[in-house]
């Protein structure tokens, strides 16, 4: 789907989620502003009340029929077979997932091999060296390549 097109029924999706979410962005290709889109990837951080998720679950159940329903992800279909991910996060590992689910694959390899060399690890929790996990986005680009890479970059 054309990146114009699939931005707007995310952004759609995320200001109906706004209400019960402390903190949300799309990820994955529309994040890194690619031409053709195949999916929507959304990461949120939910308000702390039982409620808040309920309610998401009843705005991503609307978006089509759900093909998993867990407690870190939540994965719908709607009838023209678009494909809406939404990863569920807390405090501690957002920015690690947001960087992780914006990708692209071959960056998230690039990535960890890279920290792996310098003796760090990634992981969803952010990257660990030694004792010590760092878990803003900027900060672990920065640790790994030496320099913030903007997500329409990231190939």
């Amino acid at each position: 789907m054309e990146y114009e097109k699939i931005k707007s029924i995310a952004d759609e999706i995320l200001l109906k989620l706004t209400p019960y979410i402390k903190k949300g962005e799309i990820a994955g290709s529309i994040r890194r502003q690619k031409a053709d889109c195949r999916d929507i990837d959304i990461v949120i951080l939910p308000k702390d009340d039982f409620m808040s998720l309920i309610n998401i679950r009843n705005i991503l159940g609307k978006f089509g029929k759900f093909l998993l329903n867990g407690e870190k992800i939540i994965r719908a279909e709607n009838k023209e077979g678009l494909q809406l991910d939404v990863y569920i996060t807390n405090e501690k590992n957002y920015e690690p997932t947001l960087l992780l689910k914006t990708g692209s694959k071959s960056h998230n390899i690039k990535l960890s091999s890279l920290a792996l060399k310098k003796g760090m690890k990634m992981s969803w929790d952010g990257l660990i060296l030694n004792n010590l996990i760092i878990r803003e986005e900027r900060e672990i680009l920065e640790k790994v390549f030496g320099c913030w890479i903007e997500p329409r970059d990231r190939e």
